[in-house]
């Protein structure tokens, strides 16, 4: 699985360039992004370039999510594909999870504290 991590401004981006995000791969993500879960971290996780995600990684996506508030830190995912809003919403996790449209909205969304 192919992830990018940068830091800018406070906040630490995961970027997947990965097409899909399953059983296989997904506990990948997981050993790269929990380690950077901690008290006050900023995390924006992009899923622009995804097109596909199974069961198994929405809960990942759950997990990252609780991890975070439990800790106080934030966690948005940014993702512009119909594909992946699609499974988001069918699954109601669109209202769960703190989901963003624009990456630079979500980091607008950081900066100001919303």
């Amino acid at each position: 699985m192919d992830i990018l991590r940068k830091e800018e401004n406070g906040i630490i981006t995961f970027k997947v360039n990965s097409l899909r995000i399953d059983a296989s791969v997904v506990g990948e993500l997981k050993d790269v992004v929990v380690k950077d879960i901690v008290e006050g971290a900023k995390i924006i996780l992009d899923l622009n370039n995804v097109e596909y995600m199974d069961s198994t990684s929405l809960s990942v996506l759950v997990f990252f999510y609780k991890e975070a508030k439990q800790k106080g830190a934030i966690f948005k995912i940014v993702t512009n594909n119909d594909k992946v809003l699609s499974i988001f919403i069918t699954t109601g996790l669109i209202r769960a999870l703190e989901i963003v449209k624009d990456y630079d909205e979500a980091v607008k969304e950081i900066l100001e504290g919303s």
